[in-house]
């Protein structure tokens, strides 16, 4: 658990994934490219932290995948100024790969459906999967027959979206904003799991 110090600067995970929803990917790969050389604290579980305010002082909880620097971002982005040292569930970025692969399905002939509804995550404990749980959308999925070894991770409306083997994640889904948050938590949370 490192510490963090007053005068740091937080960005919340929700911030995070409305740059990813509401603008392009590459701003947040300027965000991904300056963390990793702040050796910004990437937070791997839910860690409360006092911020101020223009004229008050507030608690707020930071959300797995938030982000915690010295310094401000290099993009346009809502961040928080800590009010006092903290001790948070976090580690530093590395500038290493994740050992965490996303592969999309291997299979030209699929079946793919279009389904809206909510992403239920399985696997509640991991992490990388955290943010996108509860998300609603309209996602095409892809009906993968091969799937005898692989652990279902994620499912919409009783249908497998995201599954494993091992330290690969394979996704079901059509390239959308929920896999570009899975990418993002990759590149951050996944250099230290």
């Amino acid at each position: 658990m490192p510490r963090i110090d007053r005068g740091w600067i937080a960005i919340d995970i929700s911030e995070i994934i409305n740059n990813i929803i509401q603008k392009s990917y590459k701003e947040t790969e300027k965000l991904l490219e300056w963390a990793r050389a702040e050796e910004a604290i990437a937070v791997i579980s839910p860690s409360p932290v006092i911020i101020s305010l223009s004229n008050r002082i507030i608690r707020i909880t930071l959300g797995i995948g938030s982000l915690i620097s010295e310094n401000t971002p290099p993009i346009p982005i809502k961040y928080y100024v800590l009010n006092r040292p903290e001790w948070v569930d976090g580690c530093k970025i590395r500038n290493s790969r994740s050992r965490i692969m996303l592969e999309p399905a291997d299979c030209a002939t699929c079946d793919r459906r279009r389904e809206e509804g909510v992403i239920k995550v399985i696997d509640y404990k991991d992490p990388i999967l955290a943010t996108i749980n509860g998300m609603k959308g309209i996602f095409t999925i892809t009906h993968y027959k091969d799937n005898r070894n692989a652990i279902i991770k994620a499912m919409v409306n009783d249908k497998p979206a995201l599954i494993s083997y091992d330290d690969k994640y394979v996704t079901l889904l059509e390239d959308n904003y929920i896999i570009k948050i899975i990418e993002y938590n990759i590149l951050t949370i996944g250099t230290c799991i």
